[in-house]
């Protein structure tokens, strides 16, 4: 995360001055020219070895054109926008949908209490709200001593039950000042949302992802196999899937790019929708550098004088993901990777080209 950031303020800090060797772009017959502006990203601007890299796959949407990039790893074995990838710490962007979509709906007030039942919690853990944890600012550290990371470096997350959790909540300060990240918030709202409805969060997330028409998108879950992209660890070795019971909503999401690049579509259509606010809106200030706030599960930056981009990325023992969107220009980028580390800021890096380098011709009357 902190490379994305640190990438994202220099960014911000020279985007004024970028204009020079402006592209233009016809639409989707031109995505060999793309590909050769990507290579050359690639190539200059970061670490990946072009010919000896695990493999990724990007989309990217510009207006009404659509762009596809595979780039088979060393494997051998083509990418498909059908393949399925692992969206670690994405799958935050999508509970943070379904919890505001419930508000919307008057189900559930996201400054209502998770806990308000729980005696056995200390008085000001039931204080704790969905927004404090859907935008981390709970007091929840990353790495919480003898339950976080320390079970299985296959998979992490997946010995580690609820009740380990909620039993060492008396002993972290509660602060709802300070941001902080950490995937142990969304354990406490999946744990949050099965006590509300008296049904599994998988089971809840695939109907909202049903209703989204994501049919490629998923929840993986012990009990139910599904069929995922090969990944690799650092040591070239074939990862384990993170497959977990009480880390589903923070981390468990599964998906396309196919998926993801309509799910981006939806999102730029929506990002100005007053009715959506508490999913686009920027409510939440941070610590991290530039001008970054949350709005929803999104971090939001937003540069003097320049469009506020929204951004994403999760990791696996196996995967990378990454969706990045800027609403005022409607441009978006989506990388599935193979690996957790080749791709790093490749996502940041394009949006970065396509919203600086590429010159563009549209009507105002243009629409999805």
């Amino acid at each position: 995360m902190t490379n994305t950031y640190h990438l994202l303020t220099y960014w911000i800090g020279t985007l004024v001055f970028i204009n020079s060797s402006i592209i233009p772009v016809q639409g989707q017959n031109d995505v060999e020219s793309v590909r050769r502006q990507i290579d050359r990203i690639i190539h200059y601007d970061t670490e990946i070895p072009l010919h000896d890299h695990h493999g990724f796959i990007i989309g990217i949407v510009d207006g009404q054109s659509t762009y596809v990039l595979d780039y088979p790893g060393s494997d051998g074995l083509p990418i498909s926008v059908h393949d399925r990838f692992e969206l670690g710490g994405l799958s935050q962007v999508f509970t943070g949908q379904y919890l505001v979509e419930l508000s919307r709906q008057g189900i559930l007030n996201l400054d209502d209490p998770i806990y308000p039942q729980a005696g056995h919690l200390p008085e000001s853990w039931r204080k704790l709200t969905w927004r404090q944890c859907l935008q981390h600012v709970s007091g929840l550290p990353r790495v919480i001593p003898g339950i976080s990371g320390e079970q299985s470096i296959e998979n992490p997350y997946g010995s580690i039950h609820i009740e380990d959790l909620k039993t060492i909540l008396p002993q972290v300060a509660f602060d709802t000042l300070h941001f902080r990240y950490s995937v142990h918030n969304y354990a406490l709202i999946q744990d949050g949302l099965q006590l509300r409805f008296e049904q599994p969060v998988s089971r809840q997330l695939d109907s909202a992802f049903n209703q989204w028409n994501l049919k490629e998108t998923t929840i993986l879950t012990p009990s139910k196999p599904t069929a995922i992209s090969v990944g690799y660890r650092k040591n070239g070795l074939v990862a384990s899937p993170w497959i977990t019971d009480s880390y589903q909503a923070g981390l468990g999401v599964v998906s396309s790019l196919s998926d993801l690049i309509e799910y981006s579509k939806w999102l730029i259509l929506h990002a100005e929708d007053a009715t959506y606010s508490e999913l686009f809106y920027p409510s939440q200030p941070t610590d991290l550098r530039g001008r970054i706030a949350m709005a929803g599960s999104w971090y939001v930056f937003m540069p003097d004088r320049r469009q506020w981009i929204y951004s994403h990325a999760g990791q696996t023992g196996g995967h990378r993901s990454y969706i990045g969107f800027v609403p005022a220009t409607r441009t978006a980028v989506i990388i599935l990777a193979k690996s957790p580390d080749e791709t790093n800021d490749l996502g940041l890096l394009i949006l970065r080209m396509i919203n600086d380098n590429w010159k563009r011709n549209r009507t105002d009357e243009e629409k999805y």
